[in-house]
């Protein structure tokens, strides 16, 4: 009598693990039926999450934060002329309500600013996964 083996099974601490692909993603079931609800992939999306918001009032300004951090500042004024310790991903300037948005992406523990006007707001968002 033979056996046959499924090689995409696995066991640790008496459970068992099947290796799957679904939707384009290459992970691991706990279901031997492969159910979508019982798979979770290797590598995971990365999410970003609020950590902290300030509220400072004029330009210069230096924020701490964790590098890679996504932050979203919004400002009145003429413009930021030096952001040091990020890099720009997007900015929204309404000339016309003299206001700007800006989404940074950190490089450095400190995130600094200068120019002319005022900030209202600024977000942090840490990296995770899921």
């Amino acid at each position: 009598m033979s056996s046959k083996v499924d090689s995409s099974q696995l066991t640790a601490n008496s459970k068992q693990f099947y290796f799957d692909y679904q939707n384009g993603s290459y992970g691991f079931n706990t279901s031997s039926s492969r159910g979508a609800d019982t798979f979770s992939p290797f590598k995971k999306e990365a999410n970003y999450i609020p950590y902290k918001t300030e509220f400072p009032w004029n330009l210069p300004t230096s924020f701490s934060c964790n590098i890679k951090d996504i932050v979203i500042i919004f400002y009145n004024g003429s413009g930021v002329s030096t952001l040091d310790g990020g890099n720009l991903l997007y900015s929204d300037v309404s000339v016309s309500l003299n206001r700007v948005v800006m989404v940074v992406q950190t490089t450095n523990s400190i995130l600094r600013l200068t120019g002319s006007g005022s900030v209202h707001g600024v977000a942090f968002f840490i990296k995770t996964t899921n």
